[in-house]
C-alpha cells in the first residue's frame, strides 16, 4: 500500500498511470453553515476561517494579508484541485461542528476592524454573520488531538 498525500494527489498529470489502479480520497470541508437569517456560508469560507486563525497565531499575518492571499488560493483551487475531485472514489468532510466557535475568539475582532476599511469585505460578510451568532468555545475544551488544534494551537501532534 502506498499513500500519496497532497493538494495535487488526484491530478493524473502528477500521479501518472498509478491513478488508474488507485483509490482516490478527497479530503476537505464540505459542510455549509446556515445562519439564523438563512444566509449560507460556503465551505471555502470555513476553510478561510481556519487559515485566518492559523495565519494570525502561527505566521504573524494580519487578517487583511490573509484575505488578499486567499483570493490567489481560490484561483489555484479552481485551476489545480477542483477539476480533479472527480477522480476520488471517496469524499471525507473534515468539518467539525464546534470549530467555527473556536475560531471566533481568534478572528472576529480582526474581521470587525476590516469591515469598513477592506475594499471587498462584502465577500466575507457571511463569516461575520455566523461568527456573531456563535458563542465562543474555549480552546481548553477542545481535545488535544482534534483537527481544530492544527489551526488554533495546542495539538499533541508534531508537524
Amino acid at each position: 500500500m502506498v499513500i500519496l498525500e497532497g493538494i495535487h494527489a488526484l491530478n493524473p498529470d502528477v500521479t501518472g498511470s498509478v491513478s488508474e489502479r488507485a483509490s482516490g480520497v478527497y479530503v476537505s470541508v464540505r459542510t455549509r453553515m446556515k445562519s439564523k437569517t438563512g444566509a449560507i456560508l460556503h465551505p471555502s469560507k470555513i476553510r478561510l476561517m481556519r487559515r485566518l486563525s492559523r495565519d494570525k497565531l502561527f505566521r504573524g499575518r494580519e487578517a487583511s494579508q490573509t484575505l488578499k492571499f486567499f483570493e490567489k488560493v481560490q484561483e489555484g483551487e479552481k485551476k489545480h484541485i477542483l477539476p480533479y475531485k472527480c477522480y476520488a472514489e471517496h469524499d471525507i468532510d473534515t468539518f467539525l461542528g464546534y470549530e467555527t466557535a473556536v475560531y471566533k475568539s481568534v478572528i472576529e475582532e480582526d474581521l470587525q476592524a476590516l469591515r469598513y476599511s477592506y475594499d471587498e469585505f462584502d465577500k466575507y460578510e457571511g463569516m461575520m454573520i455566523i461568527l456573531q451568532e456563535l458563542l465562543n468555545v474555549d480552546l481548553e475544551k477542545v481535545p488535544d488531538n482534534s483537527l481544530v488544534r492544527e489551526f488554533a494551537g495546542g495539538s499533541t501532534f508534531e508537524y
